[in-house]
């Protein structure tokens, strides 16, 4: 869920929660824009994300589930392996 709050110099900020690190720790996004609407817009989007998996903290990721989230990546492309002969 993201929050919009703005800020005493007139700037706009979005924050959206993207999860927990491996201590617990909450992982949040950051944003922020000149106006209301554009801060909207920037919260769909980093909603969208998170919500599709898309954004991730990868310096909290492990080796293991960072390279089975590449794989399937690599799955959905048309392309060909990399190794093939």
């Amino acid at each position: 869920m993201a929050s919009i709050r703005k800020l005493d110099n007139g700037t706009w900020e979005v924050t959206v929660y993207v999860g927990r690190d491996a201590k617990g720790k909450q992982l949040r996004k950051y944003a922020t824009t000149t106006s209301e609407r554009e801060a909207k817009q920037i919260a769909r989007d980093l909603e969208n994300e998170v919500a599709s998996k898309s954004l991730t903290n990868v310096s909290m990721m492990k080796m293991s589930d960072w390279m089975e989230k590449w794989m399937e990546k690599r799955m959905v492309q048309d392309e060909p392996p990399v190794h093939t002969r």
